[in-house]
């Protein structure tokens, strides 16, 4: 299964509308089991379901979406990530499946 057939099967259509921005927060989570590998690595499904624990810390993450020529800018704590980076492409990646069209570009700050 792709992961956009996958997003479809998640996500009403109604949430495809655009919107120009979005804000969330969650706590940060660190995985107590060991890693045994993926299942599925396209879809990145772990082969075993894991322990963890909730710190009582934060991320907030705001995501701006502006249409025009131009590139994606994430910026993490306060620095503009290169683009390069693993996470800036991971992030890129996600952000595709949501993008409408080649002219969209987001802006993601995040920061603990």
């Amino acid at each position: 299964m792709e992961k956009t057939e996958l997003l479809s099967k998640i996500l009403p259509e109604k949430y495809y509308e655009s919107r120009s921005h979005g804000h969330g927060r969650a706590p940060i989570n660190i995985a107590l089991s060991k890693y045994w590998g993926k299942k599925d690595e396209k879809l990145n499904l772990p082969y075993a379901s894991s322990i963890s624990v909730s710190l009582p810390y934060y991320t907030n993450t705001t995501i701006t979406s502006e249409h025009k020529n131009g590139s994606d800018k994430i910026i993490l704590n306060g620095e503009l990530l290169n683009q390069d980076s693993d996470f800036f492409n991971r992030t890129k990646e996600f952000l595709d499946l949501f993008r409408i069209n080649d002219s969209q570009t987001f802006t993601v700050q995040t920061e603990m």
